[in-house]
C-alpha cells in the first residue's frame, strides 16, 4: 500500500477529530485540577453566599462534563463515523463559542487576551475539528 493510500485510511477515519477528542478530554482534567485551584477553591473560600457559591460550582462542573462529553462524542465519531458530521458541527460550534466568551471578556473586562489564555485551547480544538471536517470533504468520493 502507498503512503496515499495509507494517509487517506487514517484521514478518512476522522484522526483531527481523533486528536481533538484526546486533547478535550485532557483540557477536563488541566481543568479540575489546574483551574480549580486557580478558580473554583478561592470562589468557593471567598465570602459569597452558599447560594452564589452553589450556582458557581454547577457552572463550574457543566463545563467539566462538556469537556469530557464533547472528548468522548469525538472519539465516538471515530471509532463508528455513523455519527455523523451533526456531532462534529455540534462540538465544533461549542468550542468556537467557549473561544469567543474567553476572548471577549478577556478582552472587554481583562483589556487582554492573555490574562484568560483559556481561549487558545478552544480556538486548537475548534482548528482540529474544522481541519477534519475539511479534509473529510476534500476526500468525499
Amino acid at each position: 500500500m502507498d503512503w496515499y493510500k495509507i494517509m487517506m485510511q487514517y484521514l478518512n477515519h476522522h484522526l483531527l477529530t481523533g486528536v481533538a477528542g484526546i486533547l478535550s478530554l485532557a483540557t477536563a482534567v488541566l481543568h479540575v485540577w489546574g483551574g480549580g485551584v486557580e478558580f473554583h477553591k478561592p470562589m468557593l473560600a471567598g465570602g459569597s453566599s452558599d447560594k452564589l457559591k452553589a450556582g458557581f460550582s454547577v457552572i463550574w462542573h457543566e463545563v467539566t462534563a462538556m469537556l469530557v462529553v464533547n472528548g468522548v462524542a469525538l472519539l465516538a465519531v471515530v471509532r463508528s463515523p455513523a455519527f455523523g458530521q451533526g456531532l462534529i458541527w455540534l462540538v465544533l460550534l461549542q468550542f468556537l463559542a467557549f473561544a469567543f466568551l474567553f476572548m471577549f471578556y478577556g478582552r472587554t473586562r481583562l483589556k487582554t487576551f492573555w490574562v484568560l489564555p483559556q481561549w487558545t485551547i478552544f480556538a486548537v480544538l475548534s482548528m482540529l475539528i474544522a481541519g477534519d471536517l475539511y479534509l473529510q470533504m476534500a476526500i468525499a468520493p
